[in-house]
C-alpha cells in the first residue's frame, strides 16, 4: 500500500466491552472490505488490530475464547 492517507476505526470488545481505536491504511482498508485478505490488505497492521476488526474481540478475549474451546 503506497497511500499515506489513515483513517481511524472505533471498534469494541463484543465480549469485555473496552473501545479500541485502531488506525488503518484507507485504501487497505477498502480493499479488505471488498473482499481482500486482511492480513494483505492491511501488513501495517498488527495480527490483533486484524483480529479486532475481524471478530471485534480484543487479544485477551480472544485467548481466553480460544483456552476455553480447546
Amino acid at each position: 500500500m503506497a497511500s499515506s492517507d489513515k483513517m481511524e476505526i472505533d471498534v469494541t470488545c463484543q465480549r469485555c466491552l473496552r473501545r479500541f481505536k485502531v488506525t488503518v491504511d484507507c485504501d487497505g482498508y477498502n480493499e479488505w472490505r471488498a473482499g481482500g485478505k486482511i492480513q494483505h490488505c492491511l501488513p501495517e497492521n498488527t495480527a490483533d488490530e486484524r483480529e479486532l476488526l475481524l471478530s471485534s474481540l480484543c487479544d485477551s478475549c480472544f485467548n481466553a475464547v480460544a483456552n476455553s474451546i480447546g
